[in-house]
């Protein structure tokens, strides 16, 4: 492993993306890794390697957003290390999508072009929910551009999860399962109350990480894992041809 004063570089690949069926005005890729773009795109920043000490996330240095893009700090790479990804910790990746319509684009992040078309970069949250050797199975975040789950087709909410904070008493669930729940102290950025959380995993290398930047309640863990484990199995015996209630 590299250390800090010595990251490993990456060299971005430029090759034809993974092709999904066009949705909307997008079409989303299932990796975070290799987007057509400079990998100066990324700031990472280091920070302390304890990261779930008793102190709280936002009590951390790295929890503040004000770092100078001259400092040699904020061009430091973080070199995680596969323990500092339990099952429930959350952490920030870039995602890349290819927009059909410029004029679709309403939500935060970079459009850059190429000769394979348009592409929206934009950092996503994401939950572990296992890992191997050195990927990561995890379940993005979305807020639906602030919009929440109420946007989107009834039909398409029992594929989300509901995300709160543990003392947010007037949370409006709209999953058929029990929300998640995360502490404040324990994350440091703010999760705004549209947030659901996908139920479709992701395989993300665990060096294309930007940061880690919280975890939810171990008392959630189980749900989280049921509810995973409960719409997959019901995703399959769907394409087998079974009734699913």
């Amino acid at each position: 492993m590299a250390s800090e004063s010595s990251p490993k570089s990456r060299s971005f690949r430029v090759g034809k993306p993974y092709s999904r069926p066009r949705i909307g005005s997008y079409r989303s890729h299932s990796y975070c890794s290799s987007p057509p773009s400079p990998s100066s795109l990324v700031t990472h920043r280091r920070h302390d390697s304890s990261i779930f000490s008793t102190a709280s996330f936002r009590d951390r240095s790295y929890a503040s957003r004000s770092v100078s893009s001259s400092s040699e700090e904020s061009r430091t790479r973080r070199t995680y290390r596969r323990e500092d990804f339990q099952p429930g910790t959350i952490f920030k990746c870039l995602t890349v999508s290819q927009v059909n319509d410029l004029g679709s684009v309403k939500t935060k992040g970079q459009v850059f072009h190429n000769d394979l078309g348009s592409w929206l970069y934009k950092p996503r949250h994401y939950i572990v929910i296992s890992r191997s050797l050195y990927h990561l199975n995890a379940l993005p975040l979305f807020t639906f551009g602030g919009k929440g789950l109420r946007s989107k087709n009834p039909e398409r909410w029992r594929e989300y999860l509901g995300i709160r904070y543990d003392t947010d008493d007037d949370y409006n669930n709209l999953s058929q399962y029990q929300p998640i729940e995360v502490a404040e102290e324990d994350l440091s950025f703010t999760l705004r109350p549209e947030t659901s959380v996908h139920l479709m995993s992701t395989s993300i290398s665990m060096s294309d990480v930007i940061e880690i930047e919280g975890k939810i309640r171990n008392q959630s863990l189980d749900n989280l894992r049921k509810a995973f484990r409960d719409f997959m199995r019901a995703g399959m015996d769907e394409e087998e041809g079974e009734i699913v209630e």
